[in-house]
């Protein structure tokens, strides 16, 4: 059993790509940094709202205080617009932490602190996550830049990208991501770019949180 704490060993990304995951304890103290994160944007869109935050889809509660406190951005300062993309954004990041601690509800999630490393997804897993995370969303982004990006269609690699793109089974809150509505197609690319950011960033360390590019997956 690893102690709380230890660095974790090397994940190999496509056989070839070595990356050196952080020590579980910052794994623990982000996932409880991206909770509160998650509570506080949706209390923001719920007051707005006039909307009880225990009618809110998301109920994630708040986490008990950690020593560990990155600096947070006021939810208040963000426009009406922009609010449900960064709550859906730090959904999947947080979503993405559950995931790792093998945690599946995070409206109720665990107390990280006290969960054994044990409770971590083993390093193989996690690469194939990695990847599976990945494709859907170079897959979502893919149906973005058909509907939002002007003149995609010209792109002299077109062809090939929806060659790729018809490969990669992919759905969007229940529908073909084919079919999805425009705005859950955007909410779900933000889930998604989210749980991709945490993963990247719990198994590399050289990469800063929320740094640019850490959810890119060629189609930006």
């Amino acid at each position: 059993m690893s102690t709380p704490g230890r660095t974790r060993l090397p994940v190999v990304v496509d056989g070839a790509v070595v990356l050196h995951p952080r020590p579980s304890a910052d794994w623990r103290a982000m996932a409880a940094f991206t909770q509160a994160t998650v509570a506080r944007l949706r209390d923001e869109i719920c007051r707005r709202s006039a909307i009880p935050p225990a009618q809110h889809d998301i109920r994630t509660p708040l986490p008990a205080p950690t020593a560990y406190e990155p600096p947070a951005d006021d939810p208040a300062r963000f426009a009406d617009d922009e609010l449900p993309l960064r709550l859906r954004h730090a959904w999947g990041q947080f979503a993405g932490f559950c995931w790792l601690f093998s945690h599946d509800d995070p409206n109720q999630p665990p107390a990280f602190a006290d969960l054994p490393d044990t409770a971590l997804r083993c390093n193989t897993v996690i690469a194939a996550k990695l990847e599976e995370v990945r494709l859907t969303l170079w897959r979502v982004r893919f149906e973005e830049h058909l509907r939002f990006v002007e003149n995609f269609r010209l792109r002299p690699d077109f062809h090939e990208l929806r060659t790729a793109a018809a490969r990669i089974p992919a759905s969007v809150f229940g529908d073909p991501a084919h079919r999805a509505p425009e705005d859950a197609l955007v909410l779900y690319a933000c889930e998604l770019a989210g749980i991709l950011a945490t993963l990247r960033w719990c198994v590399d360390d050289r990469l800063a949180w929320d740094a640019p590019g850490i959810s890119a997956v060629g189609l930006e």
